[in-house]
């Protein structure tokens, strides 16, 4: 039992670990030059890891005030920060297939 909880734990973390790779491919797909790679990883860095950083003070927070009834608000915002980033998703794929079709790619 303690081999399958080991493995059903580890999977989706070495799965994550395996996506880093990708992550970062969009930075040639939009055009970036090779030269601005680092501050262009550094910023978005800084963007997408901020959240990371007061996350737990604003639901903390939440949870103190409103206990139980903070977990829908937790939930709702967590949805609208998961749009947020499938807007920009979209955005990028846009900005990428309009420099595909100049390139005639």
């Amino acid at each position: 039992m303690a081999q399958l909880a080991t493995i059903v734990s580890l999977l989706p973390s070495a799965i994550g670990m395996m996506l880093y790779g990708v992550i970062w491919s969009g930075l040639q797909e939009c055009k970036f030059k090779p030269v601005y790679a680092g501050t262009v990883i550094g910023i978005a860095s800084i963007i997408g890891y901020l959240p990371d950083s007061f996350y737990y003070i604003i639901f903390g927070k939440w949870m103190d005030k409103f206990g139980n009834n903070a977990y829908p608000m937790i939930f709702g915002f967590l949805m609208g920060t998961a749009v947020l980033g499938m807007v920009i998703t979209i955005l990028m794929r846009k900005l990428i297939k309009k420099n595909n079709k100049k390139e005639g790619i």
